[in-house]
């Protein structure tokens, strides 16, 4: 038996069928666009019968609360400020698409859960925004005064009213068919 560790990028070194268990998590949403080319990859790497376990991000919702609408400002800030920093950008596939493409790929999806609950971001994901300090690697000294004054006026909205997980994730299992 083999374990590895293994970028989408890097399956193409493995031959057709090679894999039995593929786990992804996270990837697809990182991938952005791509994620066709990563669920191709998938579908030829995994041999017939081979599980395929999908944990990525769901799209986010429409906030009702305040803490709801103080988790979509964070969590889309520190997507942008990594954009100005020269990270790539990614974003939230919704699990429709994931299996739809997964079954274009030769996958049956055997189980799908989706969290639902928003619930309240922990102690250590608030402190993680409001003492970030990313936006100080952004070159552009505009763009970085704006930012900061953005990550204060958030900072100030969490601090007066919470702020709620903006992280909802979702698993597909599936098996390559054979």
């Amino acid at each position: 038996m083999e374990f590895g560790e293994v970028d989408i990028a890097d399956m193409a070194r493995f031959p057709d069928g090679h894999f039995d268990v593929i786990v992804s998590g996270a990837t697809l949403s990182a991938m952005a666009m791509n994620m066709v080319d990563g669920i191709s990859e998938f579908g030829r790497a995994a041999k017939p019968g081979a599980l395929l376990a999908i944990c990525d991000l769901m799209p986010q919702g429409k906030p009702e609360t305040v803490a709801q609408k103080n988790a979509v400002i964070a969590w889309r800030l520190s997507k942008a400020v990594d954009v100005f920093r020269g990270a790539a950008h990614y974003e939230e596939v919704s699990p429709a698409v994931v299996s739809r493409r997964l079954k274009a790929h030769g996958f049956v999806i055997e189980h799908e859960c989706i969290e639902q609950e928003w619930g309240m971001a922990s102690e250590e994901s608030v402190n993680e925004y409001l003492h970030s300090e990313d936006h100080l690697n952004i070159e552009d000294a505009e763009t970085r005064r704006a930012c900061a004054g953005l990550l204060e006026n958030a900072r100030a909205a969490i601090r007066a009213h919470g702020m709620a997980n903006f992280s909802r994730r979702y698993s597909i299992f599936a098996r390559k068919a054979g």
